[in-house]
């Protein structure tokens, strides 16, 4: 089967790709680098109504059929990121000592989360440095994961 393809688009953000087997969200490009002038209106209202709702503040955690796919391990850090309180941060090293592994195959299983945003991935955090976000350091997307730790701080209760 084909995924479905469609965008959400978020006024400082930029452009989300949204990658669907049917209303099944199975990943997330986060940066999406082409630009649109809107989203696409195939995008199911359930994941709209999250994504406007978390962008505003009033969503912490996001609910929804996703398909994701991953070693066991990486599962165990995907795990570890949903149960990082929303505003909040951890480093590559703690989530390592939780799950018994090391801190840079932590950073690798980040790097290969497919669905950024919703398993949140960057609320991990280097123990002196932000770390990269989405498989990239550059500015970017370092610029994303400091927006939305600042985003987050800001609407924590």
């Amino acid at each position: 089967m084909t995924p479905t393809l469609t965008h959400y688009i978020h006024p400082v953000l930029g452009c989300l790709q949204l990658h669907f087997n049917d209303d099944v969200l199975i990943k997330v490009d986060l940066p999406y680098p082409h630009l649109y002038q809107e989203a696409n209106a195939s995008l199911p209202l359930i994941w709209q109504t999250q994504f406007d709702a978390y962008f505003t503040g009033r969503l912490q955690s996001f609910e929804g059929d996703i398909l994701i796919q991953g070693s066991e391990h990486d599962r165990k850090v995907w795990q570890a990121m949903l149960n990082t309180p929303y505003g909040q941060t951890r480093t590559y090293g703690d989530v390592a000592k939780e799950i018994g592994s090391a801190a840079q195959a932590v950073g690798q299983a980040c790097k290969r989360n497919p669905v950024p945003l919703i398993i949140p991935c960057h609320r991990i955090v280097g123990q002196h440095h932000i770390g990269g976000y989405s498989g990239g350091t550059g500015d970017d997307t370092l610029s994303i994961k400091h927006w939305l730790l600042e985003h987050e701080r800001t609407h924590a209760s």
